[in-house]
Formats: C-alpha cells, structure tokens, sequence
C-alpha cells in the first residue's frame, strides 16, 4: 500500500470551511465530509466551534480505518479528473446558481482562455499537477493594467475554488501568484454648470442616452444593467416609483426607487402609448444590446470635450455619483445613502466615497466604530 499521511485542518472561524487532508501518491485530496467512506458525518454543519472538532476527530478516526484496510483511496477517486474536465465542470456548476450574466461571462472567457494556454498535456492531466508559475506566465498576458490582471486572477481563483469544493482536489492556490495594484477608474462628478451643459447637449443630440443620464442622476440607477432595461411595468403609483426584483438588482435584495416630478414629466410622455412589458429606450419587449449606452456616450463624449462640456475624466456613471455625493454632503448619513444606492452593505458605500475623495480613512475608520 502506498504511504499515506492525514491530517485535520480546523480554523477557528465557523465562517471558513474545516476538513481532513489525505496525502497520497504525492498528492493532497482534501474531504469535507465522509461520503466518499459511506459515513454520515458533515462537520461544516456543526454549529459550534467546538461541535466541529469532535465532528472531525470522528471523521479522521473513519478515515483512518478505511486507510489501514487499505480501501482509500475509493475506486472513484482513482480515475483522473483532467484539468479540462474540471475547469468546464466547474463554470457548469456556476452557471447553475443564476448569477449574474456578466460574472458568468468573464468566468468562461477566463476559462476558454486559460485551457487554450496549458498545452495538450496539462489539459489532459490533472489540476493539482499544473505549476504554479504556468498560472503566473498566464496572467502575465492580461497585466496591461493592475484592474484588468486582478479580474481575471479572481475570476481564475473562482474556477479553482469551485474544482476544489465540487470534486475535494487539491487545486493550485491562486493567492500564491502576484498582485499587481488596481487603480479604480475615475468616475469624476459634475459641477452644477457642467451638469446642466452636458444634459442638454445630449438632449438634442441623443435622447435615449439623455434620458438614461436622467435617470441615473435622480433615481441612482446603474446605467448599463438596471436603467438599460427598465420597462413600462417597472413604473408603479403613477409613475412616482420604480421597482427593482432581488435578479434585477446588483445587491440581489428587492430595490424602491422614487422618480421625482421632473423625471416623471419626462417619462409619462415617453411611455403613454407603449405596452407594459416594453422597453423604455427600444419600445419592444427587447432592450437594446449591452453595450448601447457605451457606444452611444464614446461617441457623444469626444464631442463634448471638444466644446469644453465634459472633461476626460466625466464618464456615465458620473451622473449617479455626483447624485451619491450630493446626497452625502446634504445630509452626511451614510445610512440613507446606501438604502438608496442599493448599495449590499455599508462597507460598499464607505469605499465609494472614499474612491470619489469624499471621505477619508479616518472618517471611515470613525464610521466603523459606530456600527
């Protein structure tokens, strides 16, 4: 029998998952539970601390047995799961939990294109065998920028996280490759006079962009995902709300948001004669492409810079920070302005003031304590 070595890895943290790790034939196989043993014993779902430990003190003392008989590992454990086997098993599972469109895009893009990277070879051989430093010359190619290598060393680490929870592999720890520093994109807000300009440029110029500045403004709706989609049906008590369902929203949470009396003057006339399940901006059942408002303010945006309208830094998202601000500095409650961001916690509101240079680490570290 070959020589095998287990031990237990507990954190103390209910939060982190705890599980035993078999060393065979140079290889680590990591079990969370004794299924693979035909024993009923799940740690992870221990409610204490404490619970858990003589949960894996039970699950090591099963293991141990089966090992001596010289059973382990099971027969299903001997057959290779290649890389390649893995890695698409692994984005099927994700694609299974209804997550959202884009996360799961760049999850196969990652995919596709770190299969096409290994060669045939480590395609076909296992995961737990591929070197480290082939993931560190893979992301290398996407380092023309920290934010662009970060993404896709997350998305990376995901896969690899989803292998190692689905199938008990020892993967490759993504955390071992290097980080490169993300510099957040600069989303500057608007000057009162800047924020009238640009509106009734692209009033004139381009409606349907106008309009989701609007609206992205008054009602702090994220432009490309929430507003480029919005229907009649989404407009409730006379046109005076919008509402959002937990898979239309970013922070998965049903979302309320007010549309006050000049955007609702804006709107009413817009939508009078068209049915409830159509588009806003497109007037059939089908909203415009992802990247409609994209296009439309690239396009719009070298032209207003160019009259002196906007500047480099003013993007279309700047509309709903500068609402984001405006709100803060009125009323200083960090608070309301997540409820109306639809922000998931208050932490994701802290950042985003401080990556708009509203608020300090002091201040946040000062918010943070009052939690």
């Amino acid at each position: 029998m070959s020589e095998i070595q287990i031990k237990v890895y507990n954190p103390q943290d209910l939060k982190k998952r705890a599980f035993i790790i078999i060393k065979h034939n140079n290889k680590w196989i990591k079990e969370y539970n004794g299924k693979k043993i035909g024993v009923e014993i799940k740690p992870n779902l221990a409610s204490t601390i404490r619970k858990r430990t003589s949960l894996l003190n039970e699950l090591l003392f099963e293991f141990k047995k089966v090992i001596e008989k010289g059973d382990y590992p099971p027969k299903q454990i001997n057959q290779v799961l290649s890389t390649e086997c893995a890695l698409i098993e692994a984005l099927k599972q994700k694609k299974l939990l209804n997550l959202n469109h884009n996360y799961i895009r760049n999850l196969k893009r990652v995919c596709d294109d770190f299969l096409q990277f290994l060669s045939k070879d480590e395609r076909e051989g296992e995961i737990n065998n591929i070197e480290q430093s082939k993931i560190q010359n893979f992301l290398l190619k996407f380092n023309s920028s920290g934010t662009y290598y970060m993404n896709k060393r997350r998305d990376l680490a995901v896969l690899f996280s989803q292998v190692d929870k689905q199938f008990g592999v020892a993967v490759p720890n993504i955390k071992n490759t290097s980080r490169l520093k993300s510099k957040p994109n600069l989303h500057k807000i608007y000057t009162e006079e800047q924020l009238k300009n640009v509106l009734q440029y692209l009033k004139v110029n381009h409606y349907n962009l106008y309009l989701c500045c609007l609206i992205s403004y008054f009602s702090l709706l994220r432009p490309h995902q929430e507003v480029r989609k919005l229907t009649k049906g989404h407009f409730y008590n006379d046109l005076t709300e919008i509402h959002l369902s937990p898979k239309e929203n970013k922070s998965g949470r049903p979302r309320i948001v007010f549309v006050p009396d000049n955007l609702r003057d804006e709107i009413f006339s817009l939508i009078k004669g068209i049915d409830v399940i159509d588009n806003i901006f497109s007037f059939t059942c089908t909203p415009y492409n992802e990247a409609y408002f994209s296009t439309a303010w690239t396009r719009c945006h070298s032209k207003m810079v160019k009259l002196g309208i906007v500047e480099k830094n003013h993007t279309i998202y700047s509309f709903r920070h500068t609402s984001a601000v405006s709100i803060y500095r009125k009323t200083k409650e960090i608070h309301l302005l997540q409820q109306i961001m639809g922000h998931s916690d208050m932490i994701v509101t802290l950042k985003y003031l401080r990556g708009l240079g509203v608020v300090d680490n002091e201040s946040i570290k000062n918010y943070l304590f009052k939690i």
